[in-house]
């Protein structure tokens, strides 16, 4: 590993502090043992054959495993300790994030929890690049390189300022997507969620404008331009929407998981985190019944 990434035997041989011709005979004989050239050697360095680029690969994820045993050996009796970064998707934060910062610290004490609040597709991308241990997210299909634990179905509702409709107890989305709508960006994780429903449905939606945060949306509904759905049906939550009206979309909602890094074991801390919120939002959800979340069999 350390001559594929210094890019020759001598710089290796100097990170290793060991001599190089002990570095050249223990690759001379680990090729010898796997019948196959695993560095090409030029006058610029070396670089790795598509068989060393293969056992790199596989060192790196062996050395991630060796490293992560003190947590698995750790001993049940030690307190749980440790840095967690969790993020939850903007819309369940302002439902979730006090109270179960709360739960954790009273859970476990000895962690230290730093909270973010994103978009889902922000949120996965962190998660992707290990800049992030968990997240809560809301999804329409399962994203691929994430492992998961779905907690509950999120329903969606038009976001409007229609007085007529102020007691309208649903739409289709057909209906709904018959106004002017402010959009999330493309980026958004059900952003082609709401892209299929209207090819499906045959609609060229009249997109006023697009948004990227929760507070554009509130701002844009306000000002009248159009409306817009959200997973979130008690806006009482938000600041400033207090005038903004709330309708079911009936025949729309996402899922809600707890996810994390597939390519990544989640280090004990981690792990401990994800178990009382996994156990916290479920018991949340039975006893709150928060408008718009569904538990799985409703």
């Amino acid at each position: 590993m350390k001559i594929v990434e210094a890019g020759s035997f001598s710089r290796a041989a100097t990170l290793l502090y060991v001599a190089q011709p002990a570095l050249s005979s223990q690759i001379a004989e680990f090729e010898a043992e796997l019948g196959v050239t695993l560095l090409n050697r030029n006058a610029r360095g070396v670089t790795p054959t598509p068989a060393g680029h293969a056992v790199y690969e596989e060192a790196s994820d062996l050395l991630r495993i060796f490293l992560q045993i003190p947590d698995a050996v750790r001993p049940a009796t030690r307190a749980t300790s440790g840095s967690v970064k969790l993020g939850i998707v903007t819309p369940l934060s302002y439902l979730f994030a006090a109270p179960f910062m709360k739960a954790c610290k009273e859970a476990l004490p000895d962690i230290s929890l730093s909270f973010f609040s994103q978009d889902s597709a922000l949120l996965k991308a962190r998660l992707a690049e290990h800049a992030m241990d968990l997240a809560v997210v809301l999804e329409a299909e399962p994203t691929a390189g994430l492992d998961r634990i779905e907690l509950f179905h999120q329903r969606l509702y038009l976001l409007h300022t229609e007085e007529s409709h102020r007691h309208t107890a649903s739409f289709s989305f057909v209906e709904a997507a018959c106004r002017p709508l402010i959009t999330p960006s493309a980026s958004n994780s059900w952003r082609p969620l709401l892209d299929t429903k209207l090819a499906a449905a045959g609609i060229t939606p009249n997109i006023v404008a697009e948004a990227h945060d929760t507070a554009s949306y509130i701002a844009a509904v306000k000002s009248g331009i159009g409306a817009t759905l959200l997973p979130m049906g008690n806006i009482a939550l938000l600041p400033g929407a207090e005038s903004i009206i709330t309708t079911l979309i009936s025949d729309l909602r996402l899922t809600a998981s707890v996810v994390w890094a597939h390519d990544r074991s989640l280090p004990h801390a981690a792990e401990a985190v994800r178990d009382v919120l996994v156990a916290f939002i479920q018991r949340f959800v039975q006893e709150q019944q928060p408008v718009g979340l569904e538990p799985f069999g409703d």
